[in-house]
């Protein structure tokens, strides 16, 4: 998402950066080892920003889309940082997000029934954002891997894989 001729700020507007509107930051600016969140965002919309080059190749799904970033992890860490979900998702209403990624999910030996129905009461008041969360986080191997909020009624849930279980049929 860089940017060689804008400069980076957080929580202001930024209209002439090519990837980034906006970055929340509720917990720190650092990404850390991980960055599964930022590895997501680049599927959907990651785009080369040197012309004419092979990386080009990699470009996300909607290459032209711009982000509006809320940071709510620590690095070297789980989601942990403490936000107010209802204030987030105001302020993407307010700046006309109409797709919000999330790429977490509650773990699924937690308690999260009242997660599931905050998020179904969040998408209430939010009906023109549609809400996609990270289903199958826990492993290949592990079944029923679709956790709060991902379960509520009104939230995208989308996973993905490197191959099925039954991938050994295509070979018979």
């Amino acid at each position: 998402f860089y940017d060689p001729n804008v400069k980076f700020e957080v929580n202001k507007t930024m209209e002439n950066h090519r990837k980034i509107e906006k970055y929340y930051n509720f917990a720190e600016i650092n990404d850390g080892s991980n960055g599964h969140g930022t590895h997501c965002a680049g599927i959907i919309c990651g785009q080369s920003y040197i012309k004419d080059a092979g990386i080009s190749l990699y470009n996300g799904m909607a290459p032209s889309a711009r982000l509006v970033v809320a940071d709510v992890g620590f690095s070297g860490s789980d989601l942990n940082g403490e936000f107010d979900q209802f204030e987030i998702f105001n302020y993407f209403e307010r700046d006309g997000v109409s797709i919000c990624s999330n790429s977490w999910g509650f773990d699924a030996t937690e308690d999260t029934k009242l997660d599931t129905v905050m998020y179904d009461y969040i998408s209430y008041l939010h009906p023109y954002m549609l809400f996609v969360f990270a289903a199958g986080n826990e492993g290949r191997s592990s079944f029923y891997t679709i956790n709060s909020p991902g379960d509520s009624k009104n939230i995208l849930s989308v996973g993905g894989l490197t191959g099925t279980q039954l991938s050994s049929i295509e070979y018979s």
